[in-house]
């Protein structure tokens, strides 16, 4: 129980020290970006993987529609759908849009469909290789099928690669239904905590694709392309860099996006997010600490984020030991053992609010409510996602290496 206790104390250390670092430091963000145009591209293709997105496909795709036609003058922008075998009405509620000439949709067919999101981005990796794209004019964006950005959000891409020599930008998330208790947590999460360590990686060297509102030049995509792995655009990230691609961030351009708002849900897409980052440590853990290629500290925050879910194993023994050995000296010092308890709490919701702000996210949440549940919630978050590190070492060491899907829900519609 003492071996318990003493890497209990070591986790809250490190994690606390960590994330009060992400808040007190000053980062560089914009700075990367340079105040001349350095490079022209002149056409943008955004890939939107879809299977069995029937409720959201449609208005996302209209969404872009619209961005299309208010950007022809600066750029050419096109949307492909990649129809991963949908089985419910996905293809339909594409097809009730008409015919546009900046939308093209390709089907997959089984067996070869639903084998993973990488899958899909290579199958339009190799269509648009039928089309000749100038590969140093041309940027590939990766869009979630749920997303609503705007035309401000794709002006903003096109500038930072315009501004920059980076051959990755990856935009921050922001969720459009944060009412419920896990888009709140979500949030927090995407929109404060994520951002900060973007922000701090593109400072160190490069900052890493992260899923949704992720942007290369066609020249990466052809080179790297995207691998099997659960988490693939971490392991897309890494690839590049071991190649000598870096990427920038862009901090306050959002893209808006759902959050999984039912805890099943959660768990099997966190699972899936775990494995993938065990996936890419065994994968790519030691060709990432030999390369020439990386800064040192870089290196570090890599390894650090590719071992937390393994690091996640023994927080739920850790903890629980320490709260049942806690409450034991309680019973005979009831008076110390709660200020002991006053100072951990004030302290957790101290570093949240460093968080908060650091982000600049207090002045978005002016509501007493929600800013209280943003900060007290991550406590019960962490013990809600306490699962996930051993659900995903089993699928690890069952083999279970399948494509669990993350559901999407319409919101004009409410939400199940």
């Amino acid at each position: 129980m003492l071996i318990f206790l003493v890497m209990n104390l070591l986790i809250a250390l490190g994690f606390g020290g960590w994330n009060l670092y992400l808040a007190i430091r000053r980062p560089m963000g914009m700075s990367h970006y340079l105040p001349e145009q350095v490079r022209s591209f002149n056409k943008m293709v955004i890939l939107v993987p879809a299977m069995n997105e029937e409720e959201t496909i449609a208005d996302t795709v209209t969404r872009l529609l619209q961005v299309a036609q208010a950007v022809r003058d600066t750029f050419d922008l096109r949307i492909v759908v990649i129809d991963d075998a949908s089985s419910d009405g996905t293809v339909a509620a594409l097809s009730a849009l008409g015919r546009h000439a900046h939308l093209t949709l390709l089907k997959r067919q089984l067996p070869k469909a639903q084998t993973g999101k990488g899958d899909a981005l290579n199958a339009a990796l190799d269509w648009l290789g039928q089309h000749h794209m100038a590969s140093d004019k041309s940027i590939i964006g990766v869009i979630d099928s749920d997303s609503t950005p705007d035309t401000a959000f794709f002006t903003k891409v096109h500038w930072a690669f315009n501004h920059s020599h980076y051959d990755l930008v990856q935009t921050g998330v922001s969720i459009n239904n944060a009412h419920t208790f896990l888009g709140l947590m979500q949030e927090f999460e995407f929109n404060v905590a994520n951002k900060l360590v973007q922000v701090m990686r593109m400072d160190w060297g490069s900052a890493l694709a992260s899923g949704n509102g992720q942007f290369m030049t066609l020249k990466m995509a052809r080179s790297i392309r995207w691998s099997d792995a659960l988490l693939d655009d971490l392991e897309f990230s890494l690839k590049g860099l071991l190649k000598g691609y870096y990427g920038g961030f862009l901090p306050y351009n959002p893209v808006p996006q759902q959050a999984t708002s039912v805890y099943r849900a959660l768990l099997h897409q966190r699972t899936r997010w775990c494995q993938g980052g065990m996936q890419c440590l065994f994968k790519y853990g030691r060709q990432i600490a030999e390369s020439p290629r990386i800064t040192g500290r870089l290196k570090v925050d890599i390894w650090a984020f590719m071992l937390l879910p393994f690091i996640g194993l023994f927080i739920l023994p850790t903890s629980v030991s320490a709260i049942l050995t806690y409450g034991w000296l309680m019973v005979g010092n009831f008076g110390f053992q709660t200020a002991i308890m006053v100072v951990i709490v004030v302290a957790n919701l101290g570093v949240n609010l460093q968080l908060l702000h650091a982000a600049r996210m207090t002045a978005v949440y002016r509501q007493r409510g929600q800013l209280i549940k943003m900060l007290a919630g991550n406590l019960i978050y962490i013990w809600l996602l306490a699962p996930v590190p051993y659900m995903a070492l089993y699928r690890l060491v069952t083999g279970q290496n399948g494509w669990v899907k993350t559901t999407h829900v319409q919101l004009s519609g409410g939400e199940s």
